[in-house]
């Protein structure tokens, strides 16, 4: 796919419906379950998904955690030195000198 390429949905699928929720949360490497993962320097290390009915407020046995076996952003896959660019998410102070392929 080329880079500029923009992703179009366009036909709705229905996963889950009322009155069912689904909730998403976040650990790092500190184990800290967190709401969202917005602005941070690294992947999260694992993934919980809660589904739970909004009537009675029971999270449901379906819900579960995940442990990512991702360990680097979409912008270091396409760089051409994924190491260096790792280290520049890690360490923002290093000057970012990575081209994309």
């Amino acid at each position: 796919m080329p880079s500029d390429a923009q992703i179009r949905f366009k036909d709705q699928v229905v996963l889950i419906r009322a009155p069912f929720r689904v909730m998403f949360s976040y650990a790092g490497p500190d184990q800290v379950w967190q709401r969202d993962w917005r602005g941070q320097k690294q992947l999260p290390d694992k993934i919980r998904v809660a589904v739970r009915d909004s009537m009675t407020g029971q999270m449901l046995a379906v819900s579960s955690a995940a442990v990512l076996h991702v360990n680097a952003s979409a912008e270091c896959v396409r760089a051409k030195n994924a190491a260096a660019c790792l280290d520049a998410q890690v360490k923002p102070d290093v000057p970012k000198r990575e081209d994309q392929l």
